[in-house]
This record gives C-alpha cells, structure tokens and sequence, in this order.
C-alpha cells in the first residue's frame, strides 16, 4: 500500500495543518519517471487552456477499493498555470483571471522556473486545518492575503510532460513529490484514503468540513463533468430563522438571511453555502411578515 494510501482520514482532512514554512526556496528537481509515467504521459507545449473536471454530486460516498477519497475544502477552484519563466497565471473554474485576487501564496512557485500545472483549491483554513468560503470571503474583502492557501490535488502538466492521461495515483504520486520539494509555505499536497469513503465523510462531518471528493482510480483527468469524481457534501439539518430588510420606497425584500440558534436568547448567521438558500426562498418565506422597527429618534 503507497505511503498516501496509508494516512489517516484526519491526517486528510486537516493537511494544511502541518505545513511548515521552509528557509529559503528549494528548486523543485522530481524525476519524470516517477511509476512509468513516462509511458502515458504526452511531451507538449505548456497548454494555454485547461478545462477543469468537474465532479458530480452524489447522496453518499461510494464503497470498495476502487475509489480514492479527498476532503473538499470550502472555497474556491483554481487552476494555477507557472511558465518556468517568472510568470504565473491563475485561472477559475469558470475560466476568469484570478492572477490578481490569489496571486499572494504562489509567488514562490513562479520563481521556480519550471513549467507546472495545478489544480487545487484556494481557501482559508482555520486552526484545525477545516475552510469555509465565510472566512476566504473575509480575507478577500479584508485584503489579508496572507491567510490564503492553496490545497493542491491534482498536476496537470510537468517539465513540457501533459499528464492528464495518467492515472490519478501516478499523477497525485508525481504532485505530492512536487509539492514537497517546492517548499512553498502555503501550497499544500492534498492526502487521500483508498476503500474508507465513509470513515472519511463521517470525520469530515465531525470537523464541521464541507464533505468530500471520490476519484475513480486509474482513470486519467478529463475536462467537463465527470461521473470519475463524485462530491459528497454535508448537509445541515436543524431549525433555522429568516430574516430580511426590506426598502419601503422600492418594495420587496433587499436582504434575506438564515440564522441558527447558537445557545439561549443569542444567534449566529449560517455560512453562505445556506445564505445562497435564503436568497433564493426567503423573500417567498419573507411574505406576510408585517412587523416594522420604530422610527430611530435623535438623540
């Protein structure tokens, strides 16, 4: 059993929390020939587009060894492109330029000067190595780069080598070695479980993580949907309260928000993968709400 096969669900589900910040940077020298990668993968230019596969959700993670399970992590996608010439360029699923907003973590990576492909997750973990997009949104509004980190799971491209017809297990092989010897503070290598997708999702929910991403095993990286990856996320069930402000002047509810009960006489937002929920039905749960604030007096 490979040495990523072997780490635990919580070692997975927190990996950001032992990355250590290295003196000095280290020039990245993996060996292509790394589990006969050789054989499949295609000397090419360094592509100028990368369609990101995308997974397909499912009600529960699927069972046997065939598969290997990831933690998703709470935030954005993004496909980060280094020439091997100082440049960098960072790239959303949707395929808009985010060079501007992320570039903080990867500046280390762009003076490398090897051509490299990543896909992977940017976000902000908190202590216990767990990311919700609330907390990305702050750093990103905040203007705090520094709490930015990149959780990468896939390489797409190495040394003029396009991956992308390997296997995941040689293509996460060749990553985690990539990552290691790169030595970049806050880019780290995304650890999975082989056969234990629902040890990992029931640790993943015990965290408080958004869910989990299985990946077919042996099967190469293709763009567009996917029935390869499956995302199984965690659902909140619970009794939650609507709010909303609505214009007088304009009519209809501007703002709509789902808060949860946090303990006796006090409550707390939901964080927005539920505020998008609220946006959509709150006004028509809104509906008949009459009460009104009294008018604020001078002091």
């Amino acid at each position: 059993m490979a040495a990523a096969e072997k780490s635990t669900s919580s070692t997975a589900a927190a990996s950001i929390r032992n990355q250590r910040s290295k003196p000095g940077l280290q020039r990245c020298r993996t060996a292509m020939p790394t589990l006969n990668i050789t054989r499949v993968a295609v000397a090419t230019r360094l592509p100028r587009n990368i369609r990101p596969q995308v997974a397909t959700s499912c009600p529960e993670p699927p069972a046997g060894d065939g598969w290997l399970h990831e933690p998703k992590h709470d935030g954005h996608r993004l496909i980060v492109i280094a020439t091997g010439d100082g440049r960098l360029k960072l790239v959303s699923r949707k395929g808009n330029d985010r060079t501007a907003l992320f570039r903080a973590p990867f500046d280390d990576l762009a003076a490398v000067g090897r051509a490299i492909v990543l896909d992977g997750e940017i976000a902000v973990p908190d202590d216990r190595g767990v990311t919700h997009i609330d907390a990305l949104n702050d750093a990103i509004s905040r203007r705090q780069p520094d709490r930015l980190a990149y959780f990468a799971f896939d390489i797409l491209y190495l040394d003029r080598h396009d991956l992308r017809r390997c296997g995941i297990e040689e293509r996460k092989a060749v990553l985690r070695d990539v990552v290691s010897d790169l030595g970049c503070p806050r880019i780290a290598y995304l650890d999975h479980v082989v056969g234990r997708g629902a040890e990992l999702f029931e640790q993943v929910r015990a965290l408080g993580g958004e869910g989990i991403v299985s990946k077919r095993r042996g099967r190469p990286y293709r763009g567009g949907a996917s029935r390869d990856w499956l995302k199984c996320k965690v659902h909140e069930i619970g009794k939650f309260v609507v709010t909303g402000s609505r214009s007088l002047a304009r009519g209809g509810w501007r703002r709509c928000m789902l808060l949860r009960s946090a303990m006796a006489g006090s409550t707390q937002p939901v964080r927005s993968a539920l505020d998008s929920l609220a946006a959509v039905y709150g006004p028509n749960l809104m509906r008949g709400v009459t009460v009104r604030l009294p008018a604020a007096s001078s002091p």
